[in-house]
């Protein structure tokens, strides 16, 4: 058994593949700024590790609990300044 794809709307062509191409772009930006949150926290480097939590935050429209209280630990660590 196959599984088909969504059919384009009627008429839409090239515009609905453009779209979708779109979406598929800004879908890997911000998992690739997660993933390098996520590396730079690893890292020690959390200044940088919660700027790209932030660019996520801003392309995807907020961030998921998890990703708030992962923020907000990241925060914590830069208050207590370099180690």
């Amino acid at each position: 058994m196959s599984i088909s794809p969504p059919r384009a709307p009627s008429g839409a062509g090239d515009t609905w593949d453009a779209l979708v191409a779109r979406e598929s772009k800004r879908q890997a930006t911000i998992e690739s700024a997660f993933d390098r949150a996520d590396a730079c926290e690893r890292l020690g480097d959390f200044r940088l590790a919660v700027d790209w939590l932030d660019r996520a935050c801003e392309l995807s429209g907020g961030l998921s609990p998890l990703c708030r209280a992962q923020r907000a630990r990241l925060a914590r660590e830069l208050e207590k300044g370099p180690r």
